[in-house]
């Protein structure tokens, strides 16, 4: 196999091992890698990539997993032979991408729909009003812009956040109740690491969202799911479990639930408040996707304005509606854990990038944000509007699901006797990806696998059509539908 033709682009997001294994997977696939054949040392393999060799140890294991190349010892690293690599591709392929999900990867092959991940597509980014603020920046502070700031956030930008969340959310919180954070990721993992020890009890809806289920079992912490219905998590299943366990915090998202696009009711939230007075819990809300609502509905208003008690830490994400790449938020916890809340930021980064705080700070002083809303609002009420038309005309296979009237996704319920991993690998091979509800359970004794999440975020209008004929295709299909056919090339992005 020839090695001086490897070129792999170190512009993209892609991590090299993957674009490395990539390459070595095609030579496979077209010939030019013949089965018994022994492939390139490890120094010769990252000498011709011009990478380090722990990348191209990286690269084999990924071909060794999806079976295409078997380790001998002392002897190297060898393509399978006959037609092995193939088969054992078959077998291994829905194991490792259920895998992938699960730690948090979605890896989309090129040419495939993208209705798993739920990053924006980068053509809405408000790309060159950001380069034009972030000149005005550097122009008016210079190095001081890229200096340390306050843990908890440049105070000037700390300011604008409180004036916005007074104005768009109803929440009306003091300079130092707000902290400025990496996203809202990040802000999981501070009230986590602040809250959270060995064995402490969480109750989450579930499904929910995988990336804090992760925060929260790193801490070594028992997740608890309680179920969601129609107007929220169910407030006596709730009560239950903070009768048998000594619960330190509930997490929750309000508003466009991930990923079941729920929209609490009033009094769902008002019962979730008193219930936090009564067991002595916090409550972590989670806001990500309320600012997107279409048509006349609007979403309810967020729990942390109605927080009288001073029980929810509120995470204010501006990644669905900005530029994730920024990753920059807001935090508003009570003032009974700022010490401890403090603590756990500045062990976690010390300060948040400060010319992106001085750049974002007039983006909100200038009202800039409200015309970047409206024109998200437009642009995904035409691809909403467009996903619930084709995914109503699914119904005559057995599929239903509740308009959520905002947000990014749609959960739509399968009919009985289908999984939905099943339904993903389906799909996945005719060229659109989802992800099944099995990825968002909260543990081990919680079970479910009778919908999937079907993610507008990055497609045009005619593209979640074709995305969603698609995944009819792939449901009628399913009875004797084979595995997927081999992965080619593939994106990798977060599972958000």
């Amino acid at each position: 196999m020839r090695i001086d033709t490897i070129r792999l682009d170190e512009d993209s997001e892609t991590p090299l091992y993957l674009k490395l294994a990539d390459f070595l997977r095609s030579a496979i696939l077209s010939g030019e890698a013949e089965g018994g054949e022994r492939l390139p040392s490890i120094r010769r393999l990252s000498d011709a990539a011009g990478v380090n060799p722990a990348t191209a140890v990286a690269a084999y294991r990924i071909l060794e997993r999806e079976g295409w190349a078997v380790a001998r010892a002392g002897s190297g690293v060898y393509v399978r032979e006959g037609n092995a690599p193939r088969e054992a591709a078959a077998r291994n392929r829905e194991d490792g991408a259920l895998a992938d999900l699960a730690s948090g990867r979605v890896v989309v092959p090129a040419g495939v729909l993208d209705m798993a991940a739920g990053a924006p597509s980068p053509g809405l980014f408000p790309a060159s009003i950001f380069k034009a603020l972030m000149d005005e920046v550097l122009d008016r502070d210079g190095g001081w812009a890229f200096g340390y700031q306050e843990s908890s956030g440049w105070q000037p930008f700390r300011h604008a956040l409180a004036d916005y969340l007074r104005s768009s959310q109803a929440v009306d919180a003091d300079l130092g109740d707000i902290s400025v954070i990496s996203g809202a990721q990040q802000g999981i993992d501070i009230a986590a690491k602040a809250l959270l020890g060995s064995r402490d009890a969480v109750a989450v809806e579930t499904p929910t969202y995988r990336g804090a289920l992760a925060v929260f079992w790193s801490r070594g912490a028992e997740t608890i799911g309680i179920p969601v219905d129609r107007d929220g998590m169910d407030l006596s299943a709730l009560e239950v479990a903070a009768r048998t366990r000594k619960l330190r915090l509930v997490y929750v998202i309000p508003r466009y639930q991930n990923p079941t696009t729920v929209c609490w009711s009033g009094e769902r939230m008002r019962g979730l408040l008193a219930l936090a007075e009564r067991h002595d819990f916090w409550i972590l809300e989670d806001d990500l996707l309320s600012d997107l609502s279409f048509g006349e509905r609007r979403s309810p208003t967020c729990l942390k304005s109605v927080d009288a008690a001073d029980r929810v830490i509120y995470l204010r994400s501006f990644s669905k509606v900005l530029m994730p790449g920024l990753r920059l938020g807001a935090m508003v916890g009570p003032r009974q854990l700022r010490d401890r809340m403090e603590g756990a930021k500045r062990a976690t980064d010390i300060a948040t990038d400060g010319l992106v705080q001085r750049a974002l700070e007039l983006y909100l002083r200038r009202n800039l944000h409200q015309a970047q809303l409206e024109r998200l609002r437009a642009h995904y009420g035409e691809v909403y509007a467009s996903s619930v038309r084709a995914a109503t005309s699914l119904a005559s296979l057995g599929v239903s699901f509740d308009p959520p009237g905002g947000g990014l996704h749609l959960w739509l319920r399968l009919p009985p006797g289908i999984s939905g991993v099943a339904l993903r690998g389906a799909a996945l091979a005719r060229g659109c990806a989802v992800v099944p509800e099995a990825v968002y359970v909260a543990g081990t004794h919680e079970s479910g696998d009778s919908h999937v999440r079907v993610s507008f975020a990055a497609l045009s209008a005619r593209e979640a059509e074709t995305g969603i004929a698609i995944l009819g295709e792939a449901l009628a299909a399913l009875p004797a539908l084979p595995g997927p056919a081999g992965l080619r090339s593939a994106s990798v992005r977060p599972l958000l």
